[in-house]
C-alpha cells in the first residue's frame, strides 16, 4: 500500500497534466503531515521544486517549531526555501474578515507573488481525498450548483493539488513508514470552525454507517467533475443561444426561453454570473409572464421584463441627472459619454442626427437645461412635418426598451424640448437656411 501511493502519484500527475519534466514547483508547505509527505513524494521523483512556509503567528512557540522544521527538511534536502510572517489578527481587524478568512487571503496572495517573482511554474498544495469530500458536504449543505459537487479541482490557474486521490490515513501511513517528520496542529482538533466540525462529529458516523465512504465519495467526485465537463458545455451552448449581448446590456428572448428544458436549471447557470442567487430564479422566471417594467435585482444587476425581451442590466449610479448649460461653448462629462458643443461657421453644417445636431442660436435662450426625461414630456419630432408627439409614445414607436428610457437625456430651452439625446432633435430649433454661424451639440462617446 505505501509504495502503491507513489505509481497512483506518478499517474494522477500524469493523468491531471499536473506537471512536465523541465517545469518547477512552490511547494506550500505547513509542517504538516499531508505537506511534508507531498513534499518527500516530489523528492524521490526527482521533481524540481522549492518550498514554501506562511507563519500566520497565531499559535505561539507552536509556529515557531513549525517553521523551523519546514526550513530544516529544505536545508537538510538542499532545497530553496522561501518564508514569510503576518501580523494576522491585526490585518483581520483591518480587513473585517475571520482569522481563517484572513490567513487563506494571505497565503495565496504571497505564495502566487513568490511563484510568479521567482518564475515558477507551479504553486501545489497538499489538499487531499478527505479535504476534497468536506468541501464538498459543506456546498451540498449550504445549496450548490454542479459546480459545487466537483469540489476541488486538481489544476487551477498557476495552482495544483497533486494528492487529491489520496486519503488522510494513508498519508499518515507513508509518514511513518518512510521516518517523516511533521508537526500536528493542535487547532485540527478543535471544533469551533465549521470544517473542523465536520471532520470531528459528522464523517466518523458516516464512516461507522457506512464503511469506506470517504473513498467512495471521492470516487464520485472525480465521476462529477468529468460529469460537469460536460454540463458546463451544454450552459455554454445555451447562453449562445439565449442571451444576446447589446453593449452592457444582455437581452433574452422570452419565446424562446418559454421553451427550454429544463428551465429552472438553465436559468441558474446563466443569471448567476450577474449575482443572482437561487433563491430568486423563481421570481425571475415569473417575469416572462409579467407585464413590462417588472423587474428584479441583484447587488450587480437587475433583470427587466420588457415587451419581447428580459434585459439584463447593471445597476448604474448616476452623479446628477440635472445640468445647467449657461452659455456656448461647453463641455459635459455625463458617464458613458461627452455632451459638447460649440458655434461654428455655415461652411461647416450638415444635417442633424441623433448625436450630432445643428441648431439655430437666435432659437435658444439660456441656461439650457439638460437633464433625465420625465412623465409628460413631449416634443416636435423632426422630419414630422410639426406634429407634436409624446415622447412616451416617441420611444414606443422606436422600440426603445424600458430600462433606457430612463438613461434618456433631453436638452431644453425654457421649458421646449431642443434635443431627445442621441434620438431626434425638434423641428423647432432646426437650421433652414444657414446665415453667419450655427450651434453644433455632439456626443462623443468614450473609448
Amino acid at each position: 500500500m505505501i509504495e502503491e501511493l507513489r505509481k497512483e502519484f506518478r499517474q494522477y500527475l500524469k493523468e491531471n497534466q499536473l506537471w512536465y519534466p523541465g517545469q518547477r514547483i512552490l511547494l506550500a508547505c505547513s509542517g504538516g503531515v499531508d505537506s511534508m509527505v507531498l513534499a518527500h513524494l516530489l523528492k524521490v521523483e526527482d521533481i524540481n521544486f522549492a518550498l514554501a512556509h506562511c507563519h500566520f503567528q497565531l499559535r505561539g512557540e507552536a509556529s515557531d517549531l513549525d517553521a523551523a522544521l519546514v526550513e530544516d527538511w529544505a536545508r537538510e534536502h538542499g532545497l530553496a526555501f522561501f518564508q514569510t510572517r503576518f501580523e494576522t489578527r491585526a490585518k483581520a481587524e483591518e480587513w473585517g474578515m475571520g482569522i481563517q478568512e484572513t490567513a487563506r487571503r494571505l497565503r495565496y496572495e504571497w505564495l502566487h507573488q513568490i511563484r510568479k517573482q521567482e518564475g515558477f511554474t507551479w504553486l501545489a498544495t497538499a489538499h487531499h481525498r478527505n479535504d476534497q469530500v468536506e468541501t464538498v458536504l459543506m456546498n451540498f449543505f449550504k445549496g450548490t450548483g454542479i459546480a459545487g459537487m466537483r469540489g476541488i479541482l486538481p489544476r487551477t490557474e498557476g495552482l495544483i493539488r497533486p494528492l487529491l486521490f489520496a486519503e488522510k490515513r494513508v498519508l499518515i501511513d507513508y509518514a511513518h513508514s518512510h521516518g517523516l517528520k511533521y508537526r500536528e496542529d493542535e487547532s485540527n482538533s478543535q471544533d469551533d470552525y465549521l470544517r473542523n466540525a465536520l471532520r470531528i462529529h459528522l464523517l466518523p458516523k458516516i464512516e461507522e454507517w457506512f464503511p469506506g465512504a470517504a473513498a467512495r465519495m471521492g470516487r464520485t467526485i472525480d465521476h462529477m467533475r468529468e460529469a460537469a465537463e460536460l454540463y458546463d458545455q451544454a450552459v455554454q451552448a445555451q447562453k449562445k443561444r439565449l442571451m444576446e449581448p447589446r453593449g452592457k446590456d444582455m437581452y433574452l428572448p422570452i419565446r424562446k426561453w418559454k421553451l427550454i428544458r429544463p428551465k429552472k436549471t438553465i436559468a441558474f447557470e446563466l443569471f448567476r454570473d450577474y449575482g443572482f442567487h437561487s433563491s430568486q430564479i423563481d421570481q425571475i422566471l415569473h417575469l416572462m409572464d409579467a407585464g413590462p417594467g417588472q423587474w428584479v435585482g441583484s447587488s450587480s444587476h437587475q433583470v427587466i421584463r420588457d415587451r419581447d425581451f428580459l434585459i439584463i442590466t447593471p445597476w448604474e449610479s448616476r452623479q446628477s441627472d440635472y445640468h445647467l448649460i449657461e452659455s456656448i461653448p461647453f463641455g459635459l462629462d455625463l458617464g458613458d459619454f461627452h455632451l459638447e458643443g460649440e458655434q461654428i461657421g455655415e461652411a461647416l453644417w450638415d444635417k442633424s442626427s441623433g448625436q450630432q445636431i445643428f441648431i439655430r442660436p437666435e432659437s435658444l435662450e439660456f441656461p439650457l437645461v439638460l437633464r433625465r426625461r420625465k412623465a409628460g414630456d413631449y416634443f416636435y419630432p423632426l422630419g414630422m412635418g410639426g406634429k407634436k408627439k409624446k415622447l412616451s409614445r416617441f420611444f414606443i414607436e422606436k422600440k426603445i426598451p424600458l430600462h433606457e428610457k430612463d438613461s434618456v437625456w433631453v436638452l431644453e430651452s425654457r421649458n421646449r424640448i431642443v434635443w431627445v439625446l442621441g434620438w431626434r432633435m425638434d423641428e423647432r430649433f432646426k437650421v433652414l437656411h444657414p446665415q453667419g454661424s450655427v450651434i453644433e451639440l455632439r456626443i462623443k462617446p468614450k473609448r
